[in-house]
């Protein structure tokens, strides 16, 4: 499976041993990050400033990528104190927009950086077509993979072409058999 590391030059500088985050197996897996600015200190002293900060440091490492935060399918969630789970859930629901992304939220120390209530991780499904990595769904209790949703397999015009133009409507698949052009194809 290929990978590589995704550094974002935008975003709060590691305060540890990781990075930003990394692009393997047609995920994008954003490290845990919190409201931390430039210049590695704890930006905002409310939870809801903490919560937007974080997000935007979230979304730096995603653009990185050509990515943004309606990509999002998973989220993970560590309060300091799960007492500040509405004010924080208002906030989080200004920057994600429905149909909402799975969401795990836990209380967890978080006293390392002293000032920071929250943290988030997140991961994010590549979409595109199928140069980028995509095996499908894996099957139950298998090591086989049911395969991939047509746009997925698909290559879209800039991969078939080498360019970054919008390309025509439809796409071939690998066996040449021509099928729409999805809004969701991104090179």
């Amino acid at each position: 499976m290929a990978k590589h590391v995704i550094q974002a030059q935008d975003g709060a500088p590691p305060l540890g041993a990781y990075s930003h985050g990394w692009r393997a197996g047609g995920f994008i897996y954003v490290t845990g990050t919190g409201p931390i600015g430039p210049d590695g200190t704890v930006v905002g002293d409310t939870i809801e400033e903490q919560t937007h900060k974080t997000i935007d440091n979230i979304e730096a490492v995603l653009r990185a990528e050509g990515a943004s935060l309606s990509d999002v399918i998973k989220v993970n969630v560590h309060l300091i104190d799960t007492n500040l789970f509405p004010r924080y859930n208002e906030a989080y629901k200004k920057r994600f927009s429905p149909p909402y992304p799975a969401r795990t939220t836990v209380g967890s120390d978080l006293h390392q950086v002293p000032g920071m209530m929250i943290e988030i991780d997140t991961r994010r499904r590549q979409l595109g077509c199928w140069r980028r990595g995509s095996m499908g769904t894996p099957i139950s209790g298998s090591r086989r993979y049911r395969s991939p949703a047509p746009w997925d397999q698909a290559r879209c015009a800039s991969c078939r072409n080498g360019a970054a133009s919008a390309g025509p409507t439809s796409m071939s698949t690998r066996t040449g058999r021509s099928i729409p052009r999805p809004r969701t194809c991104r090179r």
